[in-house]
């Protein structure tokens, strides 16, 4: 039992691997290029407008659902709407441009594109129902931290760490490979081992029974991943290890919805910027808009082709170039871990 699964979780990183890091330095770019203040700049001005804006920004941002807290808190003491608050909480850490390219890779361009345009149609819902319904009163927002927010690992450079350097290069792979991939690591290492295990221990098609219901395996996956802490990307490679296991597509996307916008962490900072009623709110419209996309594409999704699990296949053999990015990825996960280690113990 250990073999296959240390070969089905080595099987993972090679078919992730080199797509992760293509993903990862594509949100160095982003970084980059894109100043966080310019964001928030450009979200002062309360209204639908800044929902939108707040929704399509928070799309490609590289920011998980811990680094996105200083940010989005940030932006709401700066004059942003509860709405577009909201929104970029819930639009920025469902999708990113790493976790798009990975989706890509592993479940294929159907579910990729139907993940960013969800996470786009929740963040609209969030932020005008928000709006809508919870009137504005100025308070002042209480300072919130990131979990992730440290001299080593930082959402965004201009946020913890003072300015860039002009080295447009440097910056790029010092974010993605150092602040970035550190911020995911621990995350990434679990979903790598979790996707392992149910590669390796779960019969083919065992999942099939959950298909008999569709409405029901998504509602089942959402309650699932709604409480547990995963990124967007971490939990990429579970969804396709469930999808190959016979899972309805819809429910493997239900499952990539839910869990990286509500874990306790991001719900405790939306209270203090959104108030009880707003963060019920929040809660509500994500599901019913996550259950109601990943049951309707999961059954387009089915209706197009003769067999919906076909997305995801990981093969048995890699190219050398596979097998060493894998390596590089396994080396720098398991440094940016002993890194964390270390600074606990200190």
């Amino acid at each position: 039992m250990l073999e296959a699964w240390l070969i089905a979780t080595w099987q993972m990183i090679c078919a992730t691997a080199a797509y992760l890091f293509l993903g990862l330095f594509v949100a160095g770019v982003v970084h980059r290029y894109l100043s966080t203040k310019y964001v928030e700049r450009s979200l002062s001005k309360p209204g639908l407008a800044s929902v939108i804006k707040a929704s399509l920004f928070g799309v490609p941002l590289p920011l998980c659902s811990c680094s996105v807290i200083p940010v989005g808190v940030e932006m709401r003491k700066l004059g942003a709407s509860r709405g577009a608050t909201a929104a970029f909480f819930t639009s920025t850490p469902e999708i990113g441009v790493d976790s798009f390219i990975l989706s890509y890779s592993l479940l294929g361009p159907v579910l990729a594109f139907a993940r960013t345009i969800a996470a786009f149609i929740s963040a609209m819902s969030v932020g005008v129902l928000i709006d809508k319904l919870i009137p504005e009163d100025n308070q002042k927002i209480e300072e919130a931290k990131s979990c992730c927010c440290s001299a080593e690992a930082t959402p965004m450079a201009d946020e913890c760490n003072g300015k860039s350097s002009t080295n447009a290069l440097y910056d790029i792979i010092s974010y993605s490979m150092g602040r970035l991939l550190s911020d995911i690591s621990n995350v990434l290492i679990v979903g790598f081992i979790i996707s392992g295990l149910i590669s390796a221990l779960v019969p083919p098609e065992q999942l099939n029974f959950l298909n008999t219901s569709p409405l029901l395996a998504c509602v089942l996956m959402l309650l699932i991943s709604m409480p547990m802490y995963i990124c967007a990307t971490s939990s990429t490679p579970i969804a396709a290890a469930l999808l190959a296991k016979g899972l309805f597509p819809g429910a493997a996307l239900a499952f990539l919805l839910g869990g990286p916008v509500t874990n306790v962490t991001t719900l405790i900072a939306l209270k203090k910027v959104l108030g009880l009623k707003g963060l019920a709110t929040y809660v509500g419209v994500i599901f019913i808009v996550s259950l109601a996309v990943s049951y309707s594409v999961g059954l387009l999704y089915d209706f197009g082709s003769a067999d919906g699990h076909e997305a995801m296949h990981i093969h048995n053999s890699f190219s050398l170039w596979e097998q060493f990015a894998a390596a590089l990825l396994i080396v720098l996960l398991c440094y940016h871990m002993l890194k964390a280690l270390k600074r606990r113990n200190s």
